[in-house]
């Protein structure tokens, strides 16, 4: 066959761009953390480690691509149990 095989742009979905449009004056940025321990840490009493860091004001659609999604600039911090 010939031709592109390269996917149609998409536009974001209604909760990408609700998450973009959340956080694009958020002056913190987005927790990363392990295994959801963020939600869990009230009923368990374990601690938060933080895997990384997301730039808030970073979050864009990419509608292009084998892979369109949400995405963000993200500042690893190592390896934290």
């Amino acid at each position: 066959p010939t031709g592109s095989t390269a996917r149609p742009s998409s536009p974001p979905s209604r909760g990408a761009a609700s998450i973009i449009a959340i956080n694009r004056s958020r002056s913190a940025d987005i927790l990363v953390d392990f295994e959801h321990q963020a939600l869990l840490a009230e009923s368990n009493g374990k601690p938060v480690p933080a895997a990384g860091w997301v730039d808030p004001r970073s979050l864009e659609w990419r509608g292009e691509g084998d892979e369109p999604g949400l995405y963000g600039a993200v500042t690893w911090v190592g390896d934290v149990p």
